[in-house]
Order: C-alpha cells, then sequence, then structure tokens
C-alpha cells in the first residue's frame, strides 16, 4: 500500500521535488553526519546498525538526514493542545500499517505532511508526525528508534481489556487494559525493529515524567515501568539526534551521560530549517471525518469491538459505539453503549445503553426537547422509568419508575416530585391487570396502551414536614377499591408518629374533612392518569422517531 501511494504521488506533476541535496546548509549536514558514521563505527563496531535510520530515503527518493523530516506545527484544533488527545486523534486518524521488514525502515520515510495528507502510515511516518504536532504544541517530544514485540508491532489488540469510565451523560472515556505484558513483554525473541514516540518531562506540567506513546494505538507508557519496549537504539527531534551506546537495555534518558548518549551533531551545531519538508495542514473537512477515507475506524479487544464515526457519518449520529461480549469470539452481545453527536438528532438523544439479553434499553438526552426528558429507561416487560429536568413541569414531576411484578397481574408505579407548594414529594401507585372483559369503575380505571385492563387499587402520598405549626401529613393513603383513606401524621416533639383511617363511603354534602379527603382522592387520580397519559405519549414519540430514522436508513441503501 505504501509503494503504491508514493508512485502515485510521484506520478502527479505538482508534487515535483528538488532531485538532490544542492542546498548548502543540507551540503554541510549531511558532511557532518558522513564524518560522524566514519567515527562512530571505528569506536563501536558492533552498534554500527544503529546508524542504519540516520539518512533514510524521503517519499521523493532523496536521502535525508533523519532530523530534517521533523516539522514542529501546532493545528488550531484543541485536540492537539494536548498530548493525550493529540495521540488518540492521530493514531485513529492514520491508518496504521506494519513495517515489511525485508526492508530497512520500510524502505521509505514519508514526511509528516504528507503522512497526514494521506491519513495511512507505518510507525517511522505516524511517529515523525505525532512529534511533530507535539514540538510544536510546546513538548518536549522524540522519536525513538528502537525493538518491540511482535504484538506491538502488529497492533495486535485481541489480548488487551476494555475500561469503560464514565464521564457524564453525553461522554465514556474508552481505555484499554494491556493485560499481556506480564507474559510477552518478558519475550525478546520476537522483537523487532520499531519506532515510536517519547516525551520528557519538566517541560509542561502535564508531563510529570517521562514517557513513551504508542503511535499505533495512541496509549502511553511509563518508561520506567511496563514499558512494552525490549530495547531503544537512538532517539532524535528537530534539534538533536543521540545514539544509545549504553550497553544496556535499561530505559533512562539521561542525555548529559556521555556514557550512555552520543550525539550525531557537535554541540555547537544548529539543525538547519528542512528546505523540503511541505507545512503540515489538516483543513477541517478531514478533521471532521476523523477516521479516513470512510469516516470510520473499529478496534477489536478481548471480548469487546470499539466502533467510531466521524461528523455526521452514522445515519443514526452515532460518533461512537462500544460493544462488550460474552465470548472472545465477539458473538454475544452483552451490553453496547453509544454516544451521539446532539446536533444530528432531531430528539437530543445524547447516548444509548442496551443490553440485549436483558432487553434493556437506556436512553439520555440533552434538555432541548420538548418533553424536557434526561434519562429514559425500558426493561421490556419489566420496568421503565423517565427523568426530567427540574423545574421544566408545572406539576415538578422529576422522576417515574414503573415495576411490573413477577407474575405480570399487577405493578408499582413511583413517582419523585420537587419544590411543589403542597409539599408531595414521592407518590406511588398499585395499580393491577385484569382480564380483557373486567368492568371496572372509570375512576378506577387506569390509561395502557397494552393488553388487559389496568385498575388503581391504591395511592400512597408522601410529603414533607410543614413549616407552620398545623397537624402536618407524612402519608397519605388513597385505598381506592375500599373507599377509604389513611393519614399518618409527622411525629412532634420525638412522640411518636399517630395514624387516622376515614370512610369515604358515607361522604355527605357538608363541609367535613371526608369530603375534603374525598376531593383530594379524585384530584390525585387525575393527575396520576394526567401522568400516565403522558408517560404513553411519550413512548409512542420515542418509537416512531425510531422508526422514521430505521426507514430512512433502509430507503437510502
Amino acid at each position: 500500500m505504501k509503494n503504491l501511494r508514493l508512485k502515485q504521488l510521484l506520478s502527479q506533476e505538482d508534487n515535483a521535488a528538488p532531485v538532490s541535496n544542492d542546498n548548502a546548509a543540507e551540503q554541510r549536514l549531511n558532511n557532518v553526519v558522513d564524518n560522524f558514521q566514519t567515527e562512530f563505527i571505528k569506536s563501536n563496531p558492533d552498534l554500527k546498525d544503529r546508524l542504519s535510520f540516520l539518512q533514510p530515503t524521503n517519499e521523493y527518493g532523496i536521502k535525508k538526514f533523519i532530523g530534517t523530516f521533523l516539522t514542529p506545527t501546532l493545528l488550531p484544533y484543541s485536540e492537539f493542545f494536548d498530548l493525550n488527545s493529540a495521540a488518540e486523534f492521530i493514531a485513529r486518524f492514520v491508518t496504521y500499517e506494519p513495517l515489511s521488514y525485508d526492508e530497512s525502515l520500510g524502505q521509505v520515510v514519508v514526511s509528516p505532511s504528507q503522512t497526514l495528507e494521506s491519513a495511512a502510515g507505518d510507525c517511522f511516518d505516524i511517529s515523525f508526525l505525532l512529534a511533530s504536532l507535539l514540538l510544536g504544541a510546546g513538548y518536549d517530544a522524540f522519536v525513538v528508534f528502537g525493538k518491540a514485540p511482535k504484538w506491538i508491532r502488529l497492533k495486535d489488540q485481541s489480548h488487551q481489556q476494555l475500561i469503560l469510565t464514565q464521564q457524564g451523560n453525553d461522554s465514556v472515556a474508552i481505555c484499554i487494559k494491556d493485560e499481556c505484558f506480564t507474559y510477552k513483554q518478558s519475550s525478546s525473541e520476537d522483537s523487532d525493529t520499531h519506532c515510536w514516540v517519547l516525551v520528557k518531562a519538566g517541560v509542561t506540567k502535564d508531563v510529570e515524567e517521562d514517557i513513551f506513546i504508542e503511535v499505533s494505538t495512541g496509549a502511553t507508557y511509563s518508561v520506567v515501568d511496563k514499558s512494552p519496549y525490549s530495547q531503544v537504539d537512538s532517539v532524535c527531534n528537530d534539534k538533536s539526534c543521540l545514539i544509545n551506546v549504553g550497553g544496556d537495555n535499561a530505559m533512562a534518558f539521561d542525555f548529559d551521560n556521555t556514557k550512555r548518549w552520543v550525539s550525531v551533531l557537535p554541540e555547537t551545531y544548529t539543525l538547519p530549517t528542512s528546505s523540503w519538508t511541505k507545512a503540515i495542514s489538516l483543513p477541517k473537512d478531514k478533521f471532521l471525518l476523523r477516521y479516513p477515507p470512510d469516516g470510520k475506524r473499529v478496534i477489536l479487544l478481548e471480548k469487546a469491538k470499539v466502533e467510531l464515526f466521524g461528523d455526521n457519518v452514522d445515519p443514526q449520529g452515532v460518533v461512537s459505539r462500544v460493544t462488550q461480549y460474552e465470548d472472545t469470539a465477539r458473538t454475544v452481545a452483552l451490553e453496547s453503549i453509544e454516544i451521539f453527536s446532539p446536533t444530528h438528532r432531531t430528539d437530543s438523544m445524547i447516548k444509548r445503553r442496551q443490553k440485549p439479553l436483558d432487553n434493556m434499553h437506556h436512553e439520555y438526552f440533552s434538555v432541548q426537547q420538548e418533553h424536557f426528558i434526561t434519562e429514559r429507561m425500558e426493561v421490556a416487560g419489566k420496568m421503565s422509568s423517565l427523568k426530567f429536568l427540574p423545574k421544566s413541569r408545572i406539576d415538578g414531576l422529576i422522576e417515574r419508575v414503573e415495576q411490573v411484578e413477577e407474575n405480570g397481574t399487577s405493578s408499582i408505579i413511583t413517582e419523585h416530585f420537587h419544590n411543589r407548594s403542597d409539599n408531595l414529594v414521592r407518590r406511588e401507585i398499585n395499580v393491577s391487570i385484569l382480564q380483557d372483559d373486567a368492568k371496572p369503575k372509570e375512576s378506577e380505571r387506569f390509561p395502557s396502551s397494552g393488553g388487559g385492563v389496568r385498575v388503581i387499587q391504591k395511592v400512597n402520598e408522601n410529603f414533607t414536614k410543614s413549616t407552620d405549626d398545623t397537624k402536618s401529613v407524612s402519608c397519605r393513603s388513597f385505598l381506592v377499591n375500599e373507599g377509604s383513606v389513611r393519614e399518618i401524621y409527622h411525629a412532634e416533639h420525638e412522640v411518636l408518629q399517630t395514624t387516622t383511617d376515614f370512610s369515604l363511603k358515607d361522604v355527605g354534602k357538608g363541609d367535613s374533612y371526608e369530603k375534603e379527603l374525598s376531593q383530594m382522592m379524585s384530584a390525585s387520580l387525575s393527575s396520576v392518569k394526567k401522568i400516565q397519559s403522558e408517560m404513553l405519549t411519550i413512548r409512542k414519540s420515542r418509537y416512531d422517531h425510531e422508526m422514521k430514522i430505521v426507514e430512512s436508513i433502509e430507503s437510502n441503501e
């Protein structure tokens, strides 16, 4: 693939390049490098292989000093201001191609601008691109040449476990845990040439210790603890290039230690500005695509799959989907989490969790929709719940949960309220599910969209304590089928709660408290039914919206 891209590049007239190193500064640089190599081989004949990287061929077929490939650049997107987000973006934007080991350095090292433009490259190409961007952002970054185990070189993530970290309703942090260190790091027989990035501590506040960045995945590793790399031969950036002559594989980057590190360039020598590399740029449309060429990436892990989508690529507005499986073959899905772009969803859904084996789905919303829902959860045939933005509803409802009993003949609905003038904070409704031919009183009938006749049996209302001196009701229970009411009062001065029962069967036309309770029951039942009708409308609206999306996808296929 790389050779084909290079042939296409050279066949384009507008990519004409200088045919030789005829720049005076580059000629002096090449003389310095040639003299160093001659003296180094005399002093360290066993380490001459560590010089093979010094003057690789660039995409134009011209040998260049490795330091001139680096082009420090700060791109105008916030992702490139931070080390971790920059590493993650590049690892996912650029398609990784393992090296071909019958050709040293993969035959050609490509300039950072060309790597970003083609969105593909091997470990050398991507390392120079990422190091250039980190240098541009102010990090003390180096390209590292050395050896790494096969699973790193081939970007084999099949033994890596997924860890999800909740970061809010609209995002999930995707972390990857390397469980393969214990049995793969110690193995050196499968180590071979690889390239990655080193960022030294001390220059920026967010880097407290020297770290490695694996450019194929964007993963970071502590240099002194659990690094997967087996050998470091040399490092370079836009100012220096150093060869490791320490004789051991210790990951120590004390560059002032001349017994371990030898500089290719004299101390007083300043590396000239590259005359052949193009400026690194990333147009906004490509930045938004994120995963060229089709805006999609798939990462396969142990019992997990991560799918990533660019801006407006997925017809449902998905930007990431993480699926966890029961088996290593990834055939039985346990749970999936989807993150949506709210600007591409008319229903303002920002996240969805689904557990297929449990028939569960859980939706999260921004508040920019007519019902002011923040969350909606449903387990088919067992439970459903809705959460609302506080203060968004006149009745003060902030959460409603319906739990169906195991026998399927009854359900319990719990409603939570906030900031009501009557101090109501919680209401529990007991509902029975009768046969279709049942004929309950209209006042007891509960709205339903499913089979069977639903009847309200009991309503419990809980109140906070009143601030005045009157007798304050803690709980009021409407026993609908019995036509009675029970009131439990808040305790006064550590006295036990008191309870009073009232019968509403013989309520007259007077001004008795029983008549007032009867009116309260009617108002409560009316409120319960009204909310239930709203919930049915919301459920139907959600179903209709999803069906429209499915139909739209099918019509465009």
